[in-house]
């Protein structure tokens, strides 16, 4: 079962509130503040697909507004975040005030709970004013005129917004205990601001105010939504149902975070991964966007709220790992209906509109690759994901087994890299493994053979009649996919140590290069995703505690910056971040680095069974995952160091008709399955419910 520590809570006291941020998400919409209460810059506020709604909001308690002067404390989990003020006005000097921020699932809404107390033992007046500002506008809007049409209704005691283009914003509260006036004289006031020196403009609709008496000692919640929409209906039937039963969505959000957690955790002796861990399963369910009945990941917060199928397809690895396997498919699916002979690189949601770009090279054979892990895993034959695949295969272009495609078509697509790049060779070559095996050989012995730099034996990062010996992560790629020998694999972990690693992760390009910037976007600074393919590397060629330590560094950002989160990329030096404060794919890959690289778990088709082939970091003393779905069976595994060797206990909820292949560490000179010894480090037997191996080193 899955313990506390697993869980990704933070709690912030007031002289660390004016440098993190946090965001809270649900698969409609989301909401991006500094933890010390501020709307500091212009991607500040609440967002839903590729558009902005609400600048900001803002209370005042008895003339004196919630403000990063007098917030003491922050605290947020997966479900809920929370401000505790310390307000110092006489009037309020017996008042405890928090302000609780979630977001309901599956309604386009952010519910506020204001939770007032009164300390004293007489009663106290109590006024609030809520100020609500709209800007709704697309992302890549700056300053605006906008112009916007506002309502009020007396039953709901709501305020609605609708802007000229039909977008629409309401927000209102449930109060029925005092008097309530929705001061609307400035109705049609537009205030121009600068969060961070930039101008935008924004639209007050009105003024809330609300006055009752708190009895004393008495401790009341008083709820505000704020819900937008494409249209009236869902804007307002999302007011309704949060405002009419904030309570049960609060416990069902609560719930089904913790069930996410409790399906899906790795506990070990560094608290750090274990949160990593946790942290990347939440991620996972916080960028997920639903739209039109199709699921898709948000790449990044703030800004890169498009579907990128690039992102959302290494991020699959990590939901297939997680035993995701439909939700995975779902997201998969969203991209191919999109497809123009190839698989869009990107897909940008405009209310009812999908506007799509295809410029991803290495999108195509990312697919078949999560395509055949997805099917491995799941044991299904997924047909609707499968039927794109002669269409895809029929558009690859091959000059002499190279694979063609643009300068720019890469991920590092802020630099041109010429000819072909070395892991879109190396992904195809995978890809056609299970497709074309004649090809995938060719494939293969052109990365072999071309692409090894022998002067400095590592991997050119593309070829082309004058190849680039930059050094480069890329070429981890087909590494990690197994295609290169283990002799190779060591040269690369040497050089990439040497030159590619820092204190905050992997570096895009050698430190020794010429053109490395270490604030370089593509040219030197330091990435959770290329931190992410390192550590799968760095296991893969039995350096496990130095894979470990990547993902510890990892993990160091979930609490720098965007908590809960880790950044897109970092400077090198002094790991200022550089790019989205969250990214997708900088925590998703963790679950697949764990469970594939340092646990070994997978499904051998050609043997049709189950492989489980832990690797101990060295000084650990236990680690358990749990629960991990494969086909048919479901079981927690842990593993520990005990006298003179290894225990591992495998204890299935379900298992069905399966084999099952257990390997050792090396240095396990025998085995005893269930009681029976079995000669050397590796043993093939037909679990029950619960068995335990026992190597003796």
């Amino acid at each position: 079962m899955m313990i506390k520590s697993a869980i990704p809570k933070f709690a912030l006291k007031k002289s660390e509130l004016s440098s993190s941020i946090y965001s809270l998400s649900n698969n409609k919409l989301f909401l991006y503040r500094s933890t010390n209460t501020g709307f500091f810059n212009k991607w500040c506020g609440v967002w839903m697909q590729t558009f902005k709604m609400y600048e900001y909001f803002a209370f005042k308690i008895n003339d004196e507004w919630l403000s990063p002067s007098n917030v003491e404390r922050f605290v947020i989990a997966p479900w809920f975040a929370a401000h505790k003020y310390k307000l110092k006005g006489n009037a309020n000097s017996f008042l405890d005030v928090n302000e609780i921020l979630f977001a309901p699932d599956d309604l386009s809404a952010i519910v506020v709970l204001l939770r007032l107390r009164n300390n004293s033992n007489a009663e106290l007046p109590v006024r609030v004013e809520a100020e609500v500002a709209v800007n709704i506008r697309r992302k890549n809007e700056e300053f605006n005129l906008r112009k916007y049409e506002t309502a009020f209704e007396d039953k709901r005691k709501c305020v609605i917004v609708k802007s000229e283009d039909d977008v629409f914003v309401c927000f209102g509260t449930d109060f029925k205990d005092g008097s309530l006036d929705i001061v609307s004289e400035n109705i049609n006031f537009y205030k121009e601001h600068y969060p961070s020196g930039e101008l935008q403009r924004c639209f007050i609709p009105a003024t809330y105010m609300i006055e009752f008496v708190l009895a004393p000692e008495e401790t009341y919640y008083l709820p505000f939504v704020f819900s937008a929409g494409f249209s009236k209906k869902e804007c307002l039937d999302s007011l309704d149902v949060s405002i009419s039963n904030w309570r049960g969505l609060l416990r069902k959000r609560v719930k089904r975070k913790l069930k996410l957690l409790d399906d899906n955790y790795f506990i070990c002796d560094s608290h750090a991964l274990t949160k990593l861990f946790g942290a990347a399963v939440m991620n996972l369910d916080d960028f997920l966007c639903s739209v039109n009945g199709a699921s898709y990941l948000r790449a990044g917060y703030p800004w890169f709220l498009e579907a990128w199928s690039r992102d959302d397809l290494w991020s699959c690895l990590g939901l297939i790992s997680l035993g995701l396997f439909d939700q995975s498919a779902s997201i998969m699916k969203f991209f191919t209906r999109f497809r123009m002979h190839r698989i869009p690189c990107t897909v940008a949601v405009d209310k009812k509109k999908m506007v799509t770009s295809y410029h991803g090279a290495g999108v195509d054979p990312l697919y078949l690759i999560v395509l055949d892990y997805l099917k491995s895993m799941s044991g299904k034959k997924w047909k609707d994901l499968s039927s794109v695949e002669k269409e895809i295969l029929r558009h690859l272009v091959l000059e002499n087994y190279l694979v063609v495609h643009g300068p720019r078509e890469t991920w590092m697509d802020s630099i041109e890299r010429r000819g072909t790049a070395v892991e879109i060779q190396g992904m195809w070559a995978k890809a056609m493994e299970n497709r074309d095996d004649e090809l995938a050989k060719k494939l293969k012995k052109v990365l072999k053979n071309r692409f090894w730099n022998r002067e400095l034996m590592y991997p050119f990062d593309s070829y082309s009649s004058i190849p680039d010996g930059s050094v480069t992560p890329n070429c981890f790629v087909p590494a990690i996919l197994g295609l290169y020998s283990k002799k190779e694999l060591e040269m690369i972990i040497r050089k990439a140590r040497s030159e590619l690693e820092c204190e905050y992760g992997i570096r895009t390009l050698s430190c020794r290069d010429k053109n490395y910037d270490p604030s370089g976007y593509h040219t030197g600074s330091s990435w959770g995703l290329t931190t992410l393919w390192g550590a799968a590397l760095y296991i893969m060629g039995d350096k496990v505690n130095e894979g470990i330590a990547l993902l510890e560094k990892l993990a160091m950002d979930l609490d720098r910056l965007h908590l809960g989160f880790v950044a897109e990329a970092w400077n090198s030096e002094t790991g200022q971040c550089i790019g989205a404060t969250a990214q997708l794919w900088s925590t998703a890959l963790v679950p697949y680095v764990i469970d594939h690289h340092l646990l070994g778990i997978r499904w051998d088709e050609e043997n049709n069974m189950l492989v489980i082939a832990p690797k101990m970091p060295a000084g650990w003393k236990k680690m358990r995952r749990g629960v991990k779905n494969v086909r048919s069976a479901s079981f927690t595994l842990e593993m520990s160091r005990v006298t003179n060797g290894y225990e591992l206990v495998i204890d299935f909820d379900r298992k069905g008709d399966i084999l099952c292949t257990v390997v050792l560490p090396p240095g396990t000179k025998k085995l005893f399955v269930n009681g029976k010894q079995v000669a050397g480090r590796a043993a093939t037997f037909k679990p029950k419910k619960k068995n335990v191996v026992r190597g003796v080193v």
